[in-house]
């Protein structure tokens, strides 16, 4: 998972891509669903509309092979 999220993702979606939010490692993997409390978690940290990390999650998964709960 870190070469493909290091490659062409923004600030933002490397830090999604991040298990702590941070665009640091660790990753997320690929196996584990995204739930819905992370994207909460994301959302507030980030200062988005939780809708608008849901999409961009939805965009990732697609690229990398994520699934969404």
């Amino acid at each position: 998972m870190l070469a493909l999220a290091d490659t062409g993702a923004d600030e933002i979606d490397r830090k999604l891509l991040s298990q702590d939010i941070d665009a640091l490692n660790p990753r997320i993997e690929s196996e584990s669903p995204i739930a819905d409390d992370r994207i909460a978690k994301a959302a507030k940290q980030l200062k988005r509309p939780p809708q608008a990390i849901r999409e961009r999650y939805e965009r990732s998964a697609k690229q990398f092979g994520l699934k969404l709960e």
